[in-house]
């Protein structure tokens, strides 16, 4: 998790000056100081200065209370304290993802290759207006790099000493003819695992082992001055030891509400297990569990873990007629998802399958002019259509098998669902004066999602569970048709009175669609109404300045902000059946400033710092109590419920500070030293929706920082991230029958030696 700057700029040029970052967070180019939004803008080189490989390290450096993490599903994406839970599939994300130019609502593709990037932007606030729907919280903007215009080539290579990771990136890059250029980038990883397994009998003592291979292919062509098409296709493919067996126990509590003792896997089933020891766990988060292979009378299997093959492919055509640049983009991704989890783990007894098939095609086609009057409008329209299945099952406890078919599975079920999206968009900017500008516009939207849940099996041997049905009946099937529109106004209002100082107010508006709780296992009792879920919206204000003094050396922003979202999408979790359900919170409110600071003290000095305060809570909410909640606690012993108005949002710190830099100083006339430093601290904060004092990250502070020697074409460098060697937990849930709690944490402390070398 990571904490800092509402905006930076970073990079500087030679005279000292802070250079000019153009972004692209209003679906126009403009200067970083020039956009009234609060965004962070990193470019690929400051990314490979700090040595970022995947998305959720990016985190540290973004700023403003971002968090970008991988958990028992699919990565969590927050900002602001505003989130939408990975563990559900039914949930649109809250944090669009924009990779270039085409919109991705599911979190699944944080785990695309993070690599060969020209620049990425991290967007705070809802963006409706520019990237439509699921931008409730705010969007990363990620555009990797393009063909150059002179050949140009280099390759990298590392080791990770912690996992034991190796990987190797290359690229090669330039024109093959006056109007065409070419860039192939390539990229492997291969990691034993940063955990460390207190059972070593499935041939290792890492776990967590990790092998991906990512490939791109871009292509710029430039037929004339006022045409140009922009097309890039990427495959990724990855295998990993699974995601739910990371989960690592904590704060244990004793004896489950059935009487049974918990700590780590129930000892009185290990003669069943025909394990040669009692799988324990120390109940503290940081880089032990215990893992051993299951039964082969699960029959999950044949080899335990995750594999990913996905693509995805991007055309973006700009054609420039009279005083109007007319832009399309085409969109087209696939991905192919298998989990198997065919462990018995120190987090519980849960095995299960999961596949996921999802393809989706978009549209977008956007007009902007360029007169030289005062207004100019930028008009557009887009469709998106997606297909989501996912297969799914589970043994909860070691069963015998179904006397039918000697199926050892508790429960199998199905989901499925199409979804047509269509908007159409509209802003008009006025230049009132030469220092004072209006711009506004909306947004509709008008979605279609047509759902389907059918419970495939239920074990006969699983179908009551202490005199109670446990499971939906074998062949239940839901199905569900959800339409929604929704229009997202959105006003700023500027006034620069010079270059270096810019005033803004927004008001903003933002959606996110609501649908059908695909994620959910099929517990007794569900009816159709429980996995329906509404839209969110979300409306409010932001206000900002941005000064820069002392001939740009130093860059300045304060942002202040008010949200009110009303139908808040939450994962509600079932402890007893170890399952999750989507539904709607009342209201929640998001209120805070963000100040942001970069000195470029010199030519070899840059700092930067940052300080967060967000007061993210719910209001007009009741759920149900947590785990052995008490009245005094403020449980409602008759209804099982708590009044959560005024509690804390998850994953929403009171307050952050960060603090850093980097130093360039000459060893010879052909080597410079290159030193980077960065810490941050968080307040702490909850990890789930029901304030559970026990499920909760305490404040940490993390220190980031890399050696480097750097020459003409070589670069050198050891790289260390969380060197405080901090557990810091995104995801948190009580563990099924018992009063345990369960917490997924990032990687803790990384060291990597690196070369690369550039032609």
């Amino acid at each position: 998790m990571a904490f800092g700057a509402p905006t930076r700029s970073w990079a500087a040029d030679s005279s000292g000056d802070l250079q000019e970052v153009v972004v692209t967070a209003r679906k126009r180019a403009e200067s970083l100081q020039d956009a009234p939004v609060a965004i962070t803008a990193l470019s690929g080189k400051q990314l490979s200065t700090y040595g970022i490989e995947q998305m959720e390290d990016m985190a540290n450096l973004a700023g403003g209370g971002v968090l970008i993490s991988k958990n028992a599903v699919s990565p969590t994406l927050s900002i602001r304290g505003v989130s939408s839970d990975s563990t559900n599939a039914g949930f649109d994300q809250s944090v669009g993802i924009i990779i270039d130019g085409v919109f991705y609502d599911r979190s699944r593709w944080t785990q695309m290759g993070f690599f060969d990037l020209a620049q990425v932007e991290v967007l705070k606030g809802p963006q409706a207006l520019y990237f439509g729907k699921s931008t409730v919280a705010g969007a990363l903007v990620l555009t990797t790099a393009s063909p150059t215009q002179q050949f140009e080539a280099q390759g990298k290579v590392g080791y990770e000493f912690e996992a034991l990771e190796k990987y190797g990136e290359a690229y090669i890059s330039g024109p093959v003819s006056n109007t065409l250029g070419v860039r192939l980038a390539v990229r492997a990883s291969d990691s034993e695992g940063w955990l460390k397994n207190l059972a070593p009998v499935i041939g290792t003592d890492h776990f967590a082992a990790e092998q991906q291979y990512d490939a791109r292919l871009t292509m710029d062509w430039n037929p004339t001055e006022n045409l140009t098409a922009l097309w890039k296709i990427q495959y990724e493919h990855m295998l990993n030891d699974g995601p739910a067996d990371r989960a690592e126990l904590y704060n244990c509590r004793g004896p489950s509400p059935f009487g049974t003792e918990i700590t780590g896997v129930m000892g009185d089933l290990q003669p069943v297990y025909g394990a040669p020891y009692a799988p324990v766990s120390t109940c503290q988060l940081g880089n032990k569990i215990t893992v051993y292979q299951a039964p082969e009378i699960l029959g999950y299997g044949p080899k335990p873990g995750t594999s990913l093959n996905a693509y995805l492919s991007s055309l973006k055509v700009d054609w420039k007629v009279g005083g109007w640049n007319i832009t399309s983009v085409t969109g087209s991704n696939k991905y192919s998802l298998d989990e198997e989890t065919s462990y018995i783990a120190s987090q519980g007894t849960i095995t299960a399958a999961e596949a996921e098939r999802n393809t989706a095609w978009s549209e977008e086609l956007r007009a902007l002019s360029n007169f030289q009057g005062p207004l100019n409008v930028m008009v557009g329209v887009n469709y998106d259509h997606s297909y989501y299945k996912a297969p799914n099952s589970s043994a909860i406890l070691l069963l015998i098998p179904d006397p039918r078919n000697g199926n050892a599975s508790s429960q199998a079920h199905d989901s499925t669902q199409t979804a047509k999206t269509f908007s159409g968009f509209a802003e008009l900017m006025w230049q009132i004066t030469p220092q004072w500008s209006l711009s506004g516009g909306a947004r509709f939207t008008d979605i279609t999602k047509d759902a389907d849940y059918l419970v495939t099996f239920v074990n006969q041997n699983f179908e009551t569970v202490f005199g109670f049905p446990f499971w939906l009946p074998e062949g239940t099937n839901y199905s569900n048709h959800f339409h929604d529109t929704n229009t997202s106004p959105q006003v700023t209002l500027e006034w620069k009175p010079d270059e270096t100082l810019n005033v803004f107010a927004s008001y903003r508006t933002g959606y996110l669609p609501g649908g059908f709780s695909l994620g959910a296992t099929p517990q007794a009792g569900l009816t159709l109404e429980d996995f329906l879920f509404d839209s969110e919206k979300v409306k409010g204000f932001e206000v900002g300045v941005k000064k820069q003094l002392f001939d740009r050396r130093l860059s300045l922003d304060l942002i202040g902000y008010d949200y009110k979202y009303t139908n808040l999408q939450v994962n509600l979790y079932v402890p007893a059946t170890a399952s999750f359900i989507v539904g709607n919170a009342g209201e929640a409110k998001t209120r805070g400033a963000e100040f942001g600071a970069q000195w470029h003290a010199s030519k070899e000095l840059t700092l930067h710092g940052s300080a967060t305060y967000n007061k993210a809570t719910f209001e007009n909410y009741n759920t149900s109590c947590y785990t052995l909640q008490t009245a005094a606690e403020g449980c409602d012993p008759v209804t099982n419920t708590q009044n959560m108005s005024g509690k804390p949002l998850p994953r929403a710190p009171l307050t952050t500070f960060g603090l850093g830099g980097v130093l360039t100083e000459p060893l010879t006339s052909n080597w410079n030293a290159q030193v980077t430093v960065d810490v941050n601290h968080s307040a702490g904060y909850q990890l789930e929706q029901t304030n559970n004092p026990y499920l909760r990250q305490d404040a940490y502070t993390r220190l980031d920082a890399s050696l480097a020697v750097v020459g003409r074409n070589w670069r050198l460098a050891l790289l260390g991230r969380n060197l405080t060697n901090q557990a810091i937990a995104s995801f948190g849930a009580t563990r099924g029958f018992t009063n345990d709690e369960l917490a997924e944490i990032e990687r803790l402390r990384v060291v990597a030696l690196e070369a690369t070398y550039t032609f």
